[in-house]
């Protein structure tokens, strides 16, 4: 709870994935992905009960053995690959015993939250009264900056107002994408607008690179155990 806001986190592990066959259960280190969610939300000083929201009786045995709600499967209908990530979330508001003002939105495939990301994006949304919700997002830096875009015409001409060859990469501007780190929204907003980046959203930069890993196939996976091998005994 902060200023008397009361706060769900919910982590969102359906047991299908199109990049990794079950991959909310894949382990690395001691810990399924699902886990070290589930482990990063109970670090957290303002968060005031944890949900799972799965359709695998697998991952809730897990989190009940980890005495957080997962009381109730998500539905089939929500659960399939195009489904909306906000209605699973609706789906445990809707089915949790206790009312809350804020939820937050974790997905397993981040294994590498520091212990106060989670703690400062909370602060940041219920500290910044204007804003409804939260997401998080990093810098693009590689070359799908659009500056680094060059258009073709029909005589494989390259079009382009900007190029690398003619542009020092230092002057690039700040362009952003988002990331599934942390999600964060006012339950009231969230039930009105049925999804969780809405009203005035406060964009929360993650800068450290660790904390941005994400697993969506088989590679990150790889990487990630590398990843944690060396750097898992830190503080996350």
């Amino acid at each position: 709870m902060l200023k008397k806001k009361k706060i769900l986190a919910v982590i969102l592990a359906r047991a299908g994935s199109k990049g990794i066959k079950h991959k909310n259960l894949k382990k690395i280190g001691e810990l399924s992905l699902v886990e070290h969610s589930i482990n990063h939300a109970k670090k957290s000083k303002f968060i005031d009960e944890i949900a799972v929201s799965t359709d695998s009786q697998e991952i809730r045995k897990i989190s009940l053995k980890h005495k957080v709600w997962c009381d109730v499967l998500r539905p089939k209908k929500i659960s399939k690959d195009n489904s909306i990530p906000s209605d699973a979330v609706i789906h445990v508001i809707n089915n949790i015993p206790n009312q809350f003002d804020y939820v937050v939105e974790l997905h397993p495939t981040h294994i590498f939250r520091r212990n106060n990301l989670i703690d400062k994006a909370i602060t940041k949304l219920i500290l910044n009264k204007k804003f409804d919700s939260l997401f998080s997002m990093v810098k693009i830096k590689s070359t799908s900056h659009p500056d680094y875009a060059i258009k073709i015409n029909k005589k494989n001409e390259p079009i382009y107002k900007k190029s690398p060859s003619i542009f020092n990469r230092h002057l690039l501007r700040d362009c952003f994408m988002s990331t599934g780190v942390i999600l964060m929204s006012k339950v009231s907003t969230l039930l009105k607008h049925k999804k969780m980046c809405n009203g005035r959203i406060y964009g929360y930069e993650i800068k450290d690179f660790l904390s941005q890993s994400n697993i969506d196939n088989i590679y990150d996976y790889e990487l990630n155990k590398i990843l944690w091998k060396k750097y898992g005994n830190k503080k996350f």
